[in-house]
């Protein structure tokens, strides 16, 4: 925060992400776009039961 702006900065890679100024009741609004949704979809081989007993089972652990 500087005076009347709002720097947002990625944690990580220290990459600048937006700017803000505060508006007259001391808010800072911002308008975003909401992202495109995308479905992955996985398959596992069939031949791997141990992959098969995994997810049955609740995603437990391989040793059990």
């Amino acid at each position: 925060m500087d005076d009347d702006w709002l720097g947002v900065h990625d944690e990580n890679s220290a990459r600048f992400i937006m700017s803000v100024k505060r508006s007259a009741n001391r808010l800072y609004k911002i308008d975003l776009n909401l992202a495109m949704h995308v479905c992955l979809l996985s398959t596992v081989g069939s031949g791997d039961q141990s992959w098969l007993w995994h997810g049955r089972l609740g995603h437990v652990n391989f040793k059990a």
